[in-house]
């Protein structure tokens, strides 16, 4: 007897569960919401979506639309395929005529040249020509050519590109100019995938584009969402975020060390020389475009000046770690 009892105690309250659930949207209550998580491979990285919600069709079709736009944005921003749309405009460089581009192109394009302005050249997408000596003296292991690093300085810099809003073309004014998105391109994407979860309806959701990261509303239940990035020191340093984005940069992991000098794969502008000083940035900012950005821009800048540059931007803050004679130095603002 008392055996039966307790299996038929359990399913009543199986039923109870079931009935509860089912009719929780009927008693004004919130239904459960299940979490999701979704990846894909792009841009050289690997995006992944975790969202919150009760409507598991409904997530797995966002994620589809997503990671297709993905695939279709690194069609048109990568500078390592000589067919994407970024590459064939850099081929029509010095041609004289403005070219047309697609919307989002046209979008991250404008975009640069602001904060170009704005950081008086810290941000230059034109260093392309830069680039792509950096990469081949990592493959071969010895410092780019002086004479080709003078012959790439005439083609850098971002006041030659020129912008027609009305018809949405560019001219690009030099022969052989590159342009290099990687500061803004990842940023761009991933406020593009949070904007496309938010217009389905889905609150909680956090974007990670290889370190680039936007989050929405708390998970249920939490402070926020958990962040864990590493250190030079190998600790992980964690913080709760919601409602923000948040980039890292520097040289943690891409770097080229060439006669014993470790060079960073962010470029000065002004030099056509990676940044030697060890350094990381993280930048916690309202889009992941604009942290993204700013994050590129302090690994230039350095503390001093570049937490000058912050004064008057809102909701804006940042780390930096230095290291200088073997000694860690921390900096925030």
């Amino acid at each position: 007897m008392l055996f039966f009892y307790k299996i038929n105690k359990d399913f009543l309250w199986t039923v109870w569960i079931f009935f509860f659930f089912s009719n929780a949207t009927a008693w004004g209550l919130p239904p459960p919401e299940d979490r999701f998580e979704f990846s894909h491979s792009s841009m050289g990285s690997l995006f992944v979506v975790t969202v919150y919600g009760n409507d598991a069709g409904l997530a797995k079709r966002t994620a589809e639309s997503a990671f297709s736009m993905v695939d279709r944005l690194n069609l048109i921003m990568s500078d390592y395929n000589p067919e994407s749309e970024l590459m064939k405009l850099s081929r029509q460089s010095g041609q004289g005529i403005y070219v047309p581009v697609s919307k989002e192109l046209f979008e991250v394009l404008k975009e640069s040249l602001y904060w170009s302005e704005w950081s008086g050249g810290l941000f230059d997408i034109t260093v392309g020509a830069y680039t792509q000596l950096w990469r081949r003296a990592g493959r071969k292991g010895r410092l780019p050519d002086a004479s080709d690093l003078q012959k790439a300085d005439s083609v850098v810099g971002f006041h030659h590109i020129k912008l027609d809003t009305v018809n949405r073309a560019v001219l690009l004014e030099q022969p052989g100019m590159q342009l290099d998105l990687g500061g803004i391109a990842k940023g761009y994407t991933v406020d593009l995938i949070f904007d496309l979860f938010a217009s389905k309806g889905f609150d909680q959701v956090l974007v990670d584009g290889g370190g680039d990261i936007r989050a929405g509303e708390n998970p249920p239940g939490t402070e926020g969402w958990k962040i864990v990035m590493e250190t030079y020191a190998g600790a992980d340093s964690i913080s709760y975020i919601s409602n923000c984005s948040i980039a890292t940069s520097g040289d943690l992991y891409r770097y080229t060390e060439l006669d014993g000098v470790r060079y960073s794969h962010i470029i000065d502008p002004s030099t056509g020389y990676g940044i030697t000083t060890p350094r990381t940035v993280t930048v916690t900012a309202p889009t992941c475009m604009q942290a993204d950005v700013l994050a590129s821009i302090l690994s230039i800048a350095g503390a001093g000046k570049g937490f000058e540059l912050l004064n008057g931007l809102k909701d804006v803050s940042a780390m930096m770690v230095e290291i200088e004679d073997g000694i860690e130095k921390d900096f925030y603002y």
